[in-house]
Parts: structure tokens; C-alpha cells; sequence
């Protein structure tokens, strides 16, 4: 997948290539407009528009643009979620490298191609049609810098989108080739973890499972923490399902059924600079990459702080073998979650983590 910078003047002329969108482009507060296409059957072209007055240099992962096959759009089908194999990555906030980062100036765009049966099972939808739209938060620095200095909720136009499963499952099969080994119950990988990283990753689960629980338990009482990160009461019960399913994972990871590697998986290769750590589902493989064995076991109480068991709750809210449905990531680091309206933050990864690590480590709301 290509990242190509626009002029604004090209980016008005990719607008009159036929798609079949279900409503307008939309456009951020802070004058970013996110317009996804339809190119043929799975393949979607995203465009991301500064028409604002600011520069921005994008931090890329996560989001839309990003390169790796991450979950870069919501597909349902009949208003059914259509399941994901997108990987789920996570970057610790000190190690953010340059080439992280993607600058959009203003009056400039990028534009992004990426195939959705890459990372979604559209091919076992019933039919073929289908609607996409892509969700989430922009983290962004100043040109010329990676310190992240704020972040930019986005929402894209939706597409209707006709799709041929045949061709659909060809191309998945492309991506993702059947694995030999498949293994019911979850491991520790003693071909990719060193005798220090087992005894690390233990650490890891033991801390998640304390911090995970006081954190169910709380979300059921609320109080002046749980207000800051999800707004209402609403979703009180769910976020305290949600956690109590993850402590419980934590708590007999060697009796569950994700694949703990602490090394690249094989064929995937994400454990890059600055990545912390990555999950992927069918099958369920959670991935801890060099910097996350550096991190302490818990995160500072600052904006920038990560640890490695708030990072094990990240990863294991995703997966929705742990609890269904699974998180996804609406926003990324502390500022950002708390931002975030009750549903959406009743659904993203890192309120679940900064909630337990705070309430865990007695850090401020």
C-alpha cells in the first residue's frame, strides 16, 4: 500500500471518480476531511484532506493511512459487524520514530489503496453487500517533530459497497495461507521467548489480572475516575463484564486459547520501531516486541506513561474470544481517551487500560 502526498487541486479531481457513497465526506473540527472511494470489489482508496489553516504532522499507525494491515474501516453487513483480522498494534509513546509519521500541510492530502479482504472475513458475509466507513483519532505533532501535541477525532463518508465473495476469498486466502499448527490452549512460545521473557510475560499477566480486576470492581461502583474516561453509567455493567473477562484471561492465560509469542510472527513482521506489542485474531496471537521488555510493569501518571501490564489490558480487550464484543481503537493515549463520548469510550482499548493502570497506580482523574 501506497502513501501519496496531494495537492489540494488533484485532491478535487479524485472527487469526481464514480464510488457510491451513502453520505458526504465528513470534516473534522480542525479542518481534516477523510473521503473514502471504492476502486473495485475490496479495494478502497481513502483520501485525508487539510483544508484548515494548520500543519499537521499525522502519527500514521492506527489509523486510515497506516501501512500495516491494521483495522483502517468499520464493514458491516445486514448491521452486522463483518469480523476482523486486522492487526492491533501498540507504540510505546517514548519510542515514536519519524517514519511513524505522515505530514499533511495545509491545502494538501494524503491518499491511501489498502484491500479490506486483507483484514476482514468479508467473503463469509451472506451477500455481497456491504457498508463501510472509517472511524477514529488522529494523534498529530508540529512538522519536524514527533511529540505528540494533540489528536484529531475523524469519521469518513459511508460506502455501499457491492462485493464479489469469490474473489473476495481468493484474495483473503492470498493474504492469510492456512497455518499447519493450531493449538487450542494458549502458550508462551519457547522458540521465541528467552528464559527472562517467559518470567517477564508472567509478570506481565500476574499485574494485568490484579489491575484488570480492582478495575471491574470499581466500573461497577463508578466514582470520580470512571466519570473521567466514560462519561456516564450507561455502559456501567459492560465495562465491568469487560475487564472482569480480561483479569480472568490474565489471571489462567495458560488455559485460554491466545498464542503468546515474544517475537514476530511469523509472515507478519510489525515488531518495528517503536512498536510495543500486537494482537491478531483467527487465530488469536498476542505478539510483545523488543520495547515492551523494556517498559516498567506499570505506567507514570503522566500523559506519556506506558507500563507493560496497562499494555497486556490494551491488547487483551480486543480479543473477542476474551469477551464479545472485543474493543476497538476510537482513540489512542491517555488526553485522547478521556476525550472520548460514553459509548465510544466503552469501546476503546486504551480507556479500559489508562482506567486500571490509573485506578491501580492511585494516579489523579
Amino acid at each position: 500500500m501506497e502513501v501519496l502526498l496531494l495537492t489540494a487541486l488533484v485532491r478535487l479531481a479524485f472527487a469526481s471518480v464514480t464510488t457510491s457513497p451513502t453520505d458526504s465526506p465528513a470534516r473534522t473540527s480542525s479542518g481534516l476531511e477523510v473521503l473514502l472511494q471504492s476502486t473495485g470489489n475490496t479495494i478502497i482508496r481513502a483520501t485525508v484532506s487539510n483544508i484548515g489553516n494548520q500543519d499537521y504532522n499525522i502519527f500514521s499507525k492506527n489509523t486510515i493511512i497506516d501501512q500495516s494491515p491494521v483495522d483502517r474501516v468499520q464493514i458491516t453487513v445486514d448491521g452486522a459487524p463483518v469480523q476482523s483480522r486486522g492487526l492491533r498494534l501498540i507504540y510505546g509513546t517514548d519510542e515514536l520514530d519519524e517514519s511513524l509519521f505522515v505530514p499533511i500541510p495545509a491545502g494538501q492530502s494524503v491518499e491511501v489503496s489498502f484491500d479490506i479482504a486483507a483484514t476482514h472475513w468479508v467473503h463469509q458475509s451472506p451477500h455481497g453487500k456491504h457498508k463501510i466507513t472509517a472511524v477514529g483519532s488522529f494523534q498529530y505533532a508540529e512538522l519536524n517533530s514527533t511529540k505528540i501535541v494533540g489528536h484529531i477525532p475523524y469519521r469518513s463518508n459511508g460506502l455501499a459497497v457491492e462485493v464479489d465473495l469469490v474473489k473476495a476469498a481468493a484474495a483473503f486466502e492470498g493474504f492469510h495461507p492456512p497455518k499447519d499448527e493450531l493449538r487450542r490452549r494458549a502458550y508462551i512460545s519457547d522458540k521465541r521467548c528467552t528464559k527472562d521473557q517467559i518470567g517477564q510475560v508472567r509478570n506481565g499477566m500476574e499485574a494485568c489480572a490484579k489491575a484488570a480486576q480492582a478495575a471491574a470492581d470499581q466500573a461497577a461502583k463508578g466514582g470520580s475516575l470512571y466519570t473521567v474516561y466514560f462519561k456516564s453509567d450507561f455502559y456501567q455493567t459492560d465495562i465491568s463484564k469487560h475487564l472482569g473477562a480480561i483479569a480472568n484471561e490474565c489471571k489462567n492465560f495458560n488455559l485460554g486459547a491466545i498464542r503468546i509469542y515474544c517475537d514476530d510472527v511469523p509472515g507478519i513482521n510489525e515488531c518495528k520501531v517503536g512498536t510495543a506489542a500486537y494482537a491478531i485474531q483467527n487465530p488469536d496471537e498476542l505478539t510483545f516486541c523488543p520495547p515492551w521488555f523494556k517498559l516498567p510493569l506499570y505506567e507514570r501518571c503522566d500523559l506519556s506513561g506506558e507500563g507493560r501490564a496497562g499494555i497486556v489490558i490494551h491488547e487483551m480487550a480486543h480479543f473477542k474470544r476474551v469477551h464479545d464484543p472485543g474493543c476497538a481503537d476510537y482513540a489512542y493515549f491517555k488526553g485522547a481517551s478521556k476525550e472520548l463520548n460514553a459509548y465510544d469510550a466503552s469501546q476503546n482499548c486504551d480507556s479500559l487500560g489508562y482506567f486500571a493502570m490509573d485506578l491501580y497506580g492511585k494516579c489523579p482523574a
